[in-house]
């Protein structure tokens, strides 16, 4: 959160759900749970003095602004070659930075707004953003005479499994963070079983053994830290008449197979005949038409840039159903935001999905796009079908994020379970 504070990064998927969960733990719990930040050229884990701003983001990235810095590596010169070594390098070069950052601290003599979090015997320190960016953090907990238990969550093995999405310095910064987690015997908390089962893989190829760890379940419910106003482009899209699919189009996302699929709807019935297909995230029609099998954006494809939380709210309950075609996900949060406001979703076969979805969604191989056109003509074109299918969703099983919250601390009150890696033949 430090690093994004600084970068103006946009927050979406996992920092959104790191803030969540920390705000409402705090809130069910205010005087067990702490919430805090790794302040790496202090070298101090501090409490945030008024834990409230974590409701705002707003609030919280301009408070991290102003009470932190974040170190960018000293850039000697630009180093060609191997992964492996050139991940030393930089590792080693942003310790040096760090190492005159501290130097300049304490020659200035500036301390943060935040008081330095005690550890005491018994603690558990949970980390639940993308630890792999924080990797001073576990240096600084095993220092530590009182021994805190280091619980840390491990969203997705995307890095591993998709390592072609990645860039080599991410993916070598990933691997160390795993070993780092390993070597400080952290309990890891999974909400995908498919990850955990991700993670054993990985363990036994590797022979690191068995490791311990924690289960609780994402919330289902939109997130939303804010009333924004809603584009007339978003409220001038036909109730009923646009399938959403929140996300965009290029990479793992899969889109271009979703166009694909949409390309063999549309050839024997008709532009008339077919719904508006909407995608509400980062695509745009400048950067996307080279996606387009001839050339040139369709005109029922509507794309709505960076949505904000009233505008998604609007689109997830005036579309006819959701689509989400990713070829893999650690959780695959449109999923329960669309169960949640009461609308089916077509969605992949794969990964953790049908672990959000369940018996509510209709699934098809996202490699196929013709299994994805026969998955959509079906709920275009049945609407008793479609029908049927919402008004069975099971909203019995779907969380809120105070729920979500409610069972991460209850896994926390219980002893983590073993998970023993089965051997590689």
């Amino acid at each position: 959160m430090v690093r994004l504070a600084h970068k103006h990064a946009h927050l979406t998927g996992i920092p959104r759900v790191s803030l969540t969960l920390a705000y409402q733990a705090h809130e069910l719990r205010p005087d067990q749970v702490k919430v805090g930040y790794f302040d790496v050229v202090a070298g101090k884990y501090r409490e945030l003095a008024e834990p409230g701003i974590v409701a705002d983001r707003e609030k919280l990235r301009a408070h991290l602004r102003s009470s932190t810095r974040y170190i960018k590596q000293l850039q000697y010169w630009k180093f060609q070659g191997n992964k492996g070594i050139r991940f030393e390098y930089h590792r080693l070069l942003r310790q040096s930075t760090l190492g005159l950052e501290r130097a300049r601290l304490n020659i200035g003599n500036k301390t943060s707004h935040d008081p330095e979090l005690i550890l005491n015997s018994g603690d558990k320190v949970i980390g639940l953003g993308s630890g792999w960016h924080a990797s001073d953090l576990y240096s600084y907990l095993a220092s530590k005479t009182t021994h805190p238990e280091i619980v840390t969550l491990v969203h997705d093995l995307i890095p591993l499994k998709l390592p072609h999405a990645m860039s080599g310095m991410h993916l070598e910064s990933f691997k160390h963070w795993l070993l780092q987690i390993f070597n400080a015997k952290a309990t890891l908390l999974f909400y995908s079983s498919h990850t955990k089962n991700d993670a054993q893989d990985w363990c036994a190829r590797g022979g690191h053994g068995s490791f311990f760890y924690r289960h609780f379940r994402l919330g289902d419910e939109l997130i939303s830290s804010r009333q924004c106003g809603i584009r007339p482009g978003v409220t001038g899209l036909k109730s009923n008449n646009f399938i959403l699919c929140v996300g965009s189009i290029e990479g793992r996302k899969n889109g271009l197979n979703l166009l694909k699929a949409w390309q063999q709807l549309r050839g024997p019935v008709g532009v008339a005949e077919l719904p508006q297909l909407v995608f509400a995230g980062s695509s745009n029609l400048n950067n996307t038409k080279h996606l387009f099998p001839d050339g040139h954006a369709w005109p029922e494809i509507v794309f709505v840039t960076h949505p904000n939380d009233a505008e998604l709210a609007y689109l997830y309950r005036q579309c006819r159903f959701t689509v989400y075609p990713s070829l893999y996900e650690g959780w695959g949060l449109p999923i329960g935001e669309s169960l949640w406001h009461g609308k089916l979703c077509a969605t992949s076969n794969c990964s953790a999905m049908p672990e959000v979805g369940g018996l509510d969604c209709d699934y098809f191989d996202p490699h196929d796009p013709s299994d994805i056109e026969r998955t959509l003509r079906k709920l275009i074109f049945d609407d008793q079908y479609l029908a049927v299918k919402m008004k069975n969703i099971d909203r019995s099983r779907l969380n809120s994020w105070r729920d979500s919250a409610q069972d991460l601390l209850s896994a926390l009150d219980h002893p983590a379970r073993a998970a023993v890696p089965e051997r590689v033949q």
